[in-house]
């Protein structure tokens, strides 16, 4: 059962050192409201909590990755001035990460539409290895459903590799809700770890080996919650 959790930095227990840990937060990444000192809140989660790996989305420029530790090594792709996608994930040093690869959406949207901001960020999905541990997995941010305008099947289509692939946890901001039907075509092909509002969490691991906390910091990071897992 998933835990809603308002969460205070020292109320959460770091998961034990045989698990691999995940913390997946939208941090709201746009340069306003508070940025800096929010992205220096959820350094000190992750630098109090510890997950072995950090998938992040709506992270928009390099310079936010500097408020987080250093004990982390951070992939992602860059575009000009932009991080490609908006897409980072963190690994810890300790471990050892391979086949990192950043895959743009072929389907961006209509440009004449709000989603415009899509198609200029080029969003997309990441893929990951943790050497060592049989472990991989995708990081995406699906474009926005502006007054019903979607591209998810396209979206989701292009990534039929990655469910029938060994990624073992697929996972980020889909922007689409439980029960939809972009929703119920990936759980076709992979198991709900966990979901809140529009950020799931999907794995090809057996589900009795992994466990969920929602998590909510205060004071707020960002106006999607974000989620921490563990799996031994």
């Amino acid at each position: 059962m998933i835990i809603l959790l308002c969460l205070c930095l020292f109320a959460f227990s770091p998961t034990s050192a045989h698990a691999l840990s995940i913390y997946n937060q939208n941090i709201f990444g746009h340069p306003i409201n508070k940025i800096f000192s929010r992205l220096e809140t959820m350094a000190k989660f992750i630098d109090q909590t510890q997950p072995d790996i950090v998938t992040l989305q709506e992270v928009f420029f390099p310079s936010y990755l500097k408020h987080f530790p250093d004990s982390y090594q951070a992939y992602f792709t860059q575009r000009g001035p932009y991080i490609r996608g908006g897409l980072v994930t963190l690994v810890k040093k300790s471990l050892t990460a391979s086949n990192y690869s950043f895959t743009s959406f072929s389907n961006q949207g209509n440009i004449l539409s709000l989603q415009l901001t899509d198609r200029l960020l080029q969003k997309g999905f990441q893929q990951i290895c943790i050497d060592g541990s049989n472990f991989c997995l995708t990081n995406t941010h699906l474009t926005a459903n502006y007054f019903g305008s979607t591209n998810y099947t396209t979206q989701l289509s292009q990534t039929k590799h990655i469910l029938s692939s060994p990624t073992n946890l697929l996972i980020g901001d889909f922007n689409f809700p439980t029960n939809s039907n972009p929703f119920n075509l990936v759980t076709l092909h992979l198991s709900l770890v966990t979901s809140h509002s529009l950020d799931h969490a999907f794995t090809s691991l057996p589900l009795a080996s992994s466990s969920s906390q929602i998590i909510n910091l205060s004071p707020p990071v960002s106006d999607h919650s974000g989620f921490f897992l563990t799996f031994p």
